[in-house]
């Protein structure tokens, strides 16, 4: 077995929803190791691994992928949390009609 100091040892906490944080904590040899991998990823102009550990001592593949802007877009938003995704969506509609209804009562607009 390696020496466990030597494990890249990284969480990568993603966002629940959209303006929530994410985050990226290590070790200094986690982080040494994500940034050799995102060195290679830039180089390479391909996906390149980091063989990770969680806290846990559960091991998982950490994937950098270098992506062109339309690729980019392409993808999926990371967020993890559907049901809060679906609850700040249904808050954020509810909101926009009561400004707009605000908007429309203020400016004597017919709806």
């Amino acid at each position: 077995m390696a020496d466990p100091e030597t494990f890249a040892l990284i969480h990568v906490a993603g966002q629940p929803c959209n303006h929530f944080d994410a985050v990226i904590s290590g070790t200094r040899e986690g982080l040494q190791a994500l940034a050799e991998t995102i060195a290679r990823a830039l180089d390479a102009g391909e996906a390149t691994v980091v063989d990770a550990f969680a806290s846990d001592g559960e091991g998982y593949d950490l994937t950098v992928k270098l992506l062109s802007e339309d690729e980019f877009q392409k993808e999926k938003p990371p967020y993890i949390d559907d049901e809060i995704n679906t609850a700040v969506a249904y808050w954020r509609e509810r909101a926009f009609e009561s400004e707009a209804k605000n908007y429309r009562l203020k400016k004597g607009i017919a709806t």
